[in-house]
């Protein structure tokens, strides 16, 4: 049987990357992780990722505002379908609402 491991204290304790305001939600994360990984641009800064919604698909997309940052995978999700607001995503009901959207 396999089993689910809630990493949640763990990531609380250990782990804080710049740009997180000490958050440990995966929704704060996203983006300064993205910022922060060399490993993470290159994994996914081509137009390669497929999944069940998404085929060839780039998640690491570069803000057009000359910084050199992330843009925000919620603000990327909500631009690929227009029915999704990103505020609205990023909440709980919100983002299973987005979820159930994606599936139909």
């Amino acid at each position: 049987a396999i089993h689910m491991v809630d990493l949640c204290k763990l990531a609380q304790k250990y782990y804080y990357v710049d740009g997180s305001e000490g958050s440990s939600s995966i929704k704060r994360l996203l983006k300064p992780t993205l910022n922060a990984s060399d490993n993470l641009k290159t994994m996914y800064g081509s137009p390669t990722y497929n999944g069940r919604n998404f085929k060839d698909f780039q998640w690491h997309q570069i803000v057009d505002n000359g910084s050199g940052c992330a843009k925000d995978p919620y603000d990327i999700l909500s631009g690929e379908n227009p029915e999704l607001d990103s505020a609205n995503v990023t909440k709980g009901g919100g983002a299973v609402a987005a979820f159930n959207e994606l599936q139909n």
